[in-house]
C-alpha cells in the first residue's frame, strides 16, 4: 500500500485550491477524521461509474475504460469485503458512463447516464443480485446523468444532473417502490450536475457545478438537502470549498466528497450538524468522477481520473476508515 500523506489545506490555499495557476501551499500535517487502510486493484481502469454496497460486498456499476475516449461500461463488479476479490456479475447492462444506482434489499435500479454516442439515458434497468437476471424498470422521467440518487424510506429519490450537453437541471423525482411509478418533487434551489448522499433521512448534495454547460462551468460551494417528510428543499453552510467532479460518501455524521474538477486528491470533510468543514490534500489518490460506496464507517473509492489532457482513469478501490465523530 502507498504511503499516504494528509495535509490540511491552509485558508489561503482553501480560497485557491481546485484554480488552475493558483498559489497556496498546504499548512503543517493535521490529523485527519479517516486513515487509508487498503487498497485493491481492479481489472481494469475506470471512471464515472456508480457503486452501492451491503454488509458484504461493494457493487460497481459500468463507467468508462480506460481514458477519456474510452468506451462506456455495460458490466457490474462485485467487489467481496472480506476475501477482497473482484469479480463479474454481468456485462449485459446498458453501457453507460456517470449513471444513478440504488439498492433495494438484494437488487439493483441502475438509472440514466451517457452512452456510446454521448446520449443521455432515461432507462432503468433492474439487476438481481440473487439471480443475475436484468429486467426493465420505470424510466426516468426525464434522461439525465451525473445526478444524485439515494434510497429513504420505500422510494428512489434523483435529484440535478446533466440532461443535454448545454444544459443542467433543478428537477428532482422520486420512484415509489411499491407502485412502480415516478412522480416530481420540488425542483432544487440551484440546478446542477452533483453527485449525494443519503444521511439519516435526507438526500444531501454537496458542491456540483453551475448551471452553464461549457467551458465556462465553475464549481459550486452549496449544500443543498432534500426532506422526503415535507418534501421540501434547504440550503445548509456552503463548503469551505467549491466542489464539482466529486464523489459523495456519509459515514459518522459527515459528509467526505472525494476530488474535483483540477484537484483529483481534495477531500472536504464536512460535519452535517456544524456546517463546519476542511479540505485535505490526500497526495496520489484519485477520486476525481469516482465512484464511492460506504458501509459502516468504511468507504470504498473506486476509480476516478486525473485532469490532465488523457484523463487516465484509476484502476484501484482505495479504502478508508473513518473516525467516530
Amino acid at each position: 500500500m502507498r504511503h499516504l500523506v494528509i495535509t490540511v489545506l491552509s485558508a489561503a490555499a482553501i480560497a485557491t485550491a481546485g484554480v488552475p495557476g493558483a498559489q497556496g501551499a498546504p499548512a503543517p500535517a493535521s490529523k485527519a477524521p479517516f486513515v487509508e487502510t487498503g487498497e485493491v486493484e481492479l481489472p481494469g481502469p475506470r471512471f464515472g461509474a456508480a457503486a452501492v454496497a451491503d454488509n458484504d460486498a461493494v457493487y460497481i456499476i459500468g463507467g468508462r475504460q480506460g481514458g477519456n475516449l474510452g468506451w462506456p461500461l455495460g458490466d457490474i463488479l462485485r467487489f467481496d469485503i472480506k476475501t477482497r476479490q473482484v469479480t463479474v456479475l454481468t456485462q449485459g447492462l446498458i453501457p453507460r458512463v456517470y449513471p444513478g444506482a440504488a439498492l433495494v434489499g438484494r437488487k439493483i435500479y441502475v438509472m440514466g447516464g451517457i452512452g456510446k454516442i454521448d446520449n443521455y439515458w432515461a432507462d432503468v434497468q433492474v439487476f438481481d443480485i440473487a439471480t443475475g437476471r436484468i429486467s426493465g424498470g420505470p424510466a426516468l422521467p426525464t434522461p439525465r446523468a451525473f445526478f444524485a440518487s439515494g434510497v429513504i424510506g420505500d422510494r428512489i429519490y434523483v435529484a440535478g444532473g446533466t440532461v443535454t450537453r448545454h444544459s443542467r437541471t433543478d428537477e428532482a423525482d422520486c420512484l415509489d417502490l411499491a407502485s412502480g411509478k415516478w412522480s416530481k418533487c420540488a425542483a432544487m434551489p440551484v440546478a446542477t450536475s452533483v453527485h449525494g448522499a443519503v444521511a439519516g433521512d435526507h438526500l444531501i448534495l454537496p458542491g456540483g457545478f453551475d448551471p452553464e454547460v461549457g467551458r465556462g462551468s465553475q464549481a459550486l460551494a452549496d449544500v443543498q438537502s432534500f426532506d422526503p417528510g415535507t418534501g421540501t428543499w434547504s440550503t445548509m453552510v456552503p463548503l469551505c470549498i467549491p466542489m464539482d467532479a466529486s464523489a459523495v460518501a456519509a459515514a459518522a455524521g459527515r459528509l467526505f466528497i472525494f476530488g474535483n474538477n483540477h484537484s483529483p486528491a481534495l477531500v472536504v470533510v464536512y460535519d452535517i450538524a456544524s456546517g463546519k468543514s476542511e479540505a485535505y490534500d490526500l497526495g496520489e489518490v484519485v477520486g476525481r468522477n469516482a465512484a464511492v460506496a460506504v458501509v459502516g464507517r468504511t468507504i470504498y473509492l473506486v476509480g476516478g481520473n486525473s485532469p490532465s489532457r488523457g484523463r487516465l482513469a484509476g484502476n484501484r478501490i482505495e479504502v478508508f476508515e473513518v473516525s467516530p465523530n
